[in-house]
């Protein structure tokens, strides 16, 4: 048997690629619907056993992902965009309104037929050895999920696709409220922000972010992560400031 997969996600750029030989083998029926909603099971049996909450089957993510997985195998081509159009366009246009999308691929090859518990097992095994692979399924920012897999009635190839995405309405909104009489200074991932007294300054995140105080006293102290919309506001305290969630 032979394994080969590929991860994308928005804002990564690195593709990891793998080929081999295939050989035509005997066309034996395979549930591919029962070997999706396997994926997705293994996928979140990785996930509980790295304190991550589950992802949820979405139908739009379901189709966007079969129609993908039936292009590569009627084409015989792996790649997260041999079909002219990238992961994010692809949900979009079967009614996912995305705030993040990631996207794994990969395909399998044996002589001997394949049930749905082993292929579906081989795909998220293969996925779970490789960073990429590994770092999309564990993602702790998507929420939903969509999984299918086809098989080349040329090479016998079977191929799979998982997408990873968490929806628009799920953009996490928060407020920095500066109710000081001067002005602080803020860092949100690698990004330093100066927010003027008593302005507001509001974020849309898709992932959770820590904001850290950077001049206040004991300022690896002085940090929130928020993991929902909120406000933070930012006050006068003895010897310092202090911020909180509101």
């Amino acid at each position: 048997m032979t394994v080969h997969g590929c991860a994308a996600a928005v804002a990564l750029g690195a593709l990891l690629f793998a080929y081999a030989d295939a050989r035509p083998a005997s066309l034996e029926p395979v549930d591919f619907e029962r070997t999706a909603e396997l994926i997705v099971d293994y996928v979140n049996a990785a996930r509980a056993a790295n304190g991550t909450a589950p992802v949820v089957a979405n139908i739009a993510l379901t189709r966007a992902a079969r129609s993908f997985a039936e292009f590569m195998a009627t084409s015989d081509q792996h790649g997260h965009e041999v079909d002219g159009r990238t992961p994010a366009v692809r949900v979009k246009q079967h009614g996912y309104d995305y705030c993040l999308v990631a996207e794994n691929i990969g395909f399998q090859y044996r002589s001997s037929p394949f049930s749905a518990d082993p292929l579906a097992r081989g795909f998220v095994d293969g996925w779970s050895k490789s960073p990429g692979h590994r770092a999309n399924m564990l993602d702790a920012d998507v929420l939903d999920s969509g999984a299918a897999v086809a098989r080349s009635a040329r090479t016998g190839r079977y191929y799979a696709v998982q997408l990873f995405a968490r929806p628009a309405s799920a953009t996490m909104e928060v407020r920095v409220v500066n109710a000081t009489d001067a002005g602080v200074v803020y860092r949100l991932g690698q990004q330093t922000y100066e927010l003027p007294v008593r302005a507001t300054r509001v974020h849309r995140q898709c992932r959770v972010g820590t904001y850290l105080l950077i001049n206040a006293a004991n300022a690896e102290r002085a940090e929130i992560r928020p993991y929902r919309s909120t406000s933070i506001r930012v006050e006068t305290q003895a010897g310092g400031l202090r911020w909180a969630e509101r």
